[in-house]
């Protein structure tokens, strides 16, 4: 089976396009979608109408670079596009500028195009190409796996698959869920497509006639609603693609004299959270709805159940250390560094004695965080102690005693470093007073700490604090006024060189039978 090609014009990043409007004449009153053009444009969409906005030419790309497809990351809330050389970039909806991120580890066919969506399970860019290959994505570094090619199972011989787009579901029962949707413009139908052997079996039927290309499809992650942009009979339109029965026309699009050759809806940073608590072991939800939690999980594979405390826990981004893989969990205890399950954490395996420094005081909290530009974990604890945790093989971890925080006043009680992706060089240590109410900057390794920005109320020591993403896209802020009391997730946005921006509650993690001794949270894939 082979897949339609889409063409790919010259870039034309250059130009300045016109401020056309829809049919209607009227500004769409909510951008909630873009199309992407072959001359590497975008052109808002507001899906309830099919209205478009003025064309926002994309710059920054190389010499007879070209974009392939553009999707929004469920977990960083950003638009990520997908280039003829492999690249892959974030791209600034306000300036039209693309930063490239990083590079796909094989190298795609010159003669062939590609469409992109993000897993949101997994946190991985799934990749079709019109030569029936099936990619998966880590685009924070680029690493690439080849799942198995696409397959009919089911369905006409000749179909012709263009597009495709994952769901993203959540239920207290199994978690956050994903089905991936192919769309046949040959036989105008509606696939589910396996993400490992890449078998498509068809689940409806568009139901459009004089159908003649797929330009672009994605589903909203808020309502699960499918659209696509199709050509029928000639003319471009929006449509409304079900999972079960026939697509709906919403309107033609005016697409400024362009041409459709990508879509994606408008999606804000959602990213699965994992939760460590006392009574409950870990568990997690999805970061814009805390109070529904699931995978509820007691921790186990401890050595030495009996005598261990267990800390705290943080995703590494080290790609430098072969005994470490990017976007690992770890878990610390007072005597071992272990690894778990990245999504689905609940036997601890793979520990590290602790060697060397001062050994870690059972009875003394401690807050941790790796250092993404050299792989140590930076562990401060309540009694002012200041360390640093090396991992040296599968079996060992070495501690290195720091300076004590300074001043004594500070009593810091959780810590996040910034720019926390694989591969920088560059980075700052924040950590939250609950002394000051304050956000303040701790130098590395000395510990001299400097005031940032306040936080406007009383926070607790169980607070959690996280940073993740490139540009410090997704801030993760849990806190709680006094010991015993149930922690809330506040929106928070990082300030470039400084502190962090504590908003509005977001909700209260688990609701009102959520756990009250959560040790710790941390933004995963």
């Amino acid at each position: 089976m082979k897949f339609k090609k889409k063409f790919v014009a010259l870039a034309l990043s250059s130009l300045v396009l016109g401020g056309c409007f829809s049919d209607s004449d009227f500004i769409p009153a909510v951008i909630d979608s873009y199309v992407l053009t072959t001359s590497n444009a975008l052109v808002g969409v507001d899906s309830s109408n099919g209205h478009t906005g003025d064309s926002l030419a994309i710059t920054g790309l190389q010499a007879s670079e070209n974009l392939f497809d553009i999707d929004y990351r469920n977990a960083d809330g950003r638009m990520w596009a997908l280039s003829t050389l492999g690249n892959l970039y974030t791209i600034d909806l306000e300036t039209g500028a693309a930063t490239l991120q990083s590079t796909l580890s094989v190298t795609l066919d010159a003669a062939e195009t590609y469409s992109i969506d993000f897993n949101p399970t997994v946190d991985r860019l799934r990749i079709i190409g019109t030569d029936d290959m099936s990619y998966a994505t880590n685009v924070e570094n680029g690493v690439t796996a080849t799942n198995g090619s696409l397959t009919l199972s089911g369905a006409p011989a000749n179909g012709v698959v263009v597009d495709a787009a994952y769901t993203d579901t959540f239920s207290t029962t199994t978690g956050r869920g994903t089905t991936l949707f192919s769309i046949d413009a040959q036989n105008g139908a509606l696939y589910t497509q396996n993400v490992m052997t890449g078998a498509l079996t068809q689940v409806a039927s568009l139901g459009i006639n004089g159908l003649q290309d797929i330009q672009g499809y994605d589903i909203d992650p808020e309502t699960q609603q499918g659209l696509a942009v199709f050509q029928v009979n000639g003319d471009t339109a929006l449509y409304r693609v079900s999972t079960s029965t026939a697509a709906t026309l919403v309107s033609e699009l005016d697409l400024n004299g362009e041409t459709a050759i990508g879509f994606t809806t408008v999606t804000t940073a959602n990213p699965t959270v994992v939760g460590l608590s006392e009574s409950e072991g870990f568990f997690t939800f999805r970061y814009r709805t805390p109070e529904t939690i699931t995978d509820r999980t007691a921790v186990t594979g401890l050595v030495d159940a009996a005598n261990e405390v267990v800390y705290g826990m943080d995703y590494s981004t080290n790609s430098g250390d072969a005994t470490n893989r990017p976007q690992s969990l770890y878990v610390l205890t007072n005597s071992n560094l272990y690894q778990a399950n990245a999504l689905a954490p609940s036997a601890l395996t793979s520990p590290r004695a602790l060697t060397g420094g001062t050994a870690l005081d059972p009875t003394v909290d401690y807050s941790i965080d790796f250092n993404p530009t050299n792989g140590g974990l930076r562990v401060v604890g309540s009694d002012d102690s200041n360390r640093a945790i090396t991992i040296t093989s599968t079996t060992a971890a070495t501690i290195a005693d720091n300076a004590v925080i300074t001043p004594g006043t500070r009593d810091l009680i959780s810590h996040a470093y910034v720019n926390s992706v694989p591969g920088t060089t560059t980075t700052r240590l924040l950590a939250v007073d609950a002394a000051g109410r304050e956000f303040v900057q701790q130098a590395v390794p000395a510990a001299t700490t400097t005031s940032l920005n306040a936080i406007s109320f009383a926070v607790a020591r169980d607070t959690a604090f996280d940073i993740r993403y490139p540009g410090d896209a997704v801030v993760l802020f849990a806190s709680k006024a006094a010991s015993g009391d149930r922690t809330t997730l506040y929106s928070a946005t990082a300030i470039s060189g400084g502190g962090i921006n504590v908003g509005n509650a977001i909700g209260q993690i688990g609701g009102s039978t959520g756990p009250t001794d959560i040790l710790d949270l941390a933004i995963g894939q």
